[in-house]
């Protein structure tokens, strides 16, 4: 894919929406990205046996981003950061029911998600199996800038485990206050 200089700056305006400060991590992408969108994101697994690679499920109060589990941590990474792609770039995601939205997730879903799932909400869900359409396109390009702005953890001569280095480097981003 070699997208234009306008589908870049598209995304570039997107992503802008979650601040400035470098992403350390897949929870902290989703603060932001739950910040933004005034509602709870919560990341689950898909089934082993999903036919898709990751999915974005819109419940009325809550959104859930499903990825393989079966997978790098880079990979999954990046298969979320498609799915935030298609969030905020206002993709519409499909109604489903909950039976199918099921199909595809883990079996325990969190306490919380289950009186939209038992009250038959309407549940909208965009799933990715493949690329080619210009919605995936887009969602796949924010991806990658997107993954660009994860901070990886930088071992100093404070330390060198590479855990605590990650801890610090989050402390320091928090106490920095630049997130705006």
């Amino acid at each position: 894919m070699n997208p234009s200089r306008n589908a870049r700056r598209r995304a570039e305006t997107h992503i802008a929406r979650l601040g400035r400060a470098p992403i350390p991590d897949l929870p902290t992408l989703g603060d932001r990205l739950s910040h933004l969108r005034g509602r709870p994101l919560q990341l689950l697994p898909l089934r082993p046996q999903a036919e898709v690679t990751g999915v974005w499920v819109a419940l009325p109060t809550t959104d859930v981003i499903g990825y393989r589990q079966e997978t790098s941590s880079p990979h999954q990474q990046r298969i979320v950061c498609h799915e935030v792609g298609h969030m905020l770039a206002g993709h519409d995601p499909a109604p489903v029911s909950a039976a199918d939205c099921a199909q595809l997730l883990v079996a325990d879903f969190p306490g919380d998600l289950i009186p939209d799932l038992l009250a038959g909400a309407v549940i909208r869900m965009l799933a990715r199996g493949g690329y080619g359409s210009a919605v995936e396109d887009e969602a796949e390009l924010i991806a990658g800038l997107l993954c660009q702005r994860f901070q990886r953890p930088r071992v100093d001569r404070r330390t060198r485990d590479l855990g605590v280095a990650a801890v610090l480097n989050r402390l320091e981003l928090a106490m920095d206050g630049d997130d705006e």
